[in-house]
């Protein structure tokens, strides 16, 4: 389990100005997304999180340029037969790691970015309480 809010993985170092851009194209036309996933080995529920941008089809080049650029994360169209594309990250460390670098630049969805933070910190507290 990674500490909160210390990410132990090595990431690319981005420059300030990369991660305004990602902020913006995730204010525009991205998402942050906490989804109740209910687990089918016990009782209990998982959180899982996921900060995606999506594009047309036609432009799916600059969703792959978006995933060499943060050297993670998947390129995807959508399975609904919709002409649409998305760039998706769902690992917590590395949803965590983007969240940090972005959410001074969020103007729209910063309120969700700080969701993130506050529901990692739930979803920690509850791992411990329920292995005690």
């Amino acid at each position: 389990m990674i500490s909160l809010f210390t990410c132990t993985t090595n990431f690319v170092q981005l420059k300030p100005t990369d991660w305004a851009y990602i902020a913006g194209c995730i204010d525009c036309d991205g998402s942050i997304i906490v989804r109740i996933v209910k687990q089918k080995e016990s009782i209990g529920i998982r959180l899982v999180f996921t900060i995606q941008i999506s594009q047309h089809l036609k432009q799916i080049q600059f969703l792959q340029n978006i995933q060499n650029l943060v050297g993670f994360g998947t390129v995807e169209p959508r399975q609904n037969n919709s002409n649409m594309g998305d760039w998706e990250v769902s690992r917590q460390d590395q949803v965590e790691y983007v969240a940090k670098q972005i959410l001074p630049y969020l103007k729209i969805s910063k309120h969700y970015c700080y969701s993130i933070f506050y529901l990692f910190i739930i979803n920690y507290l509850r791992v411990i309480v329920l292995k005690k």
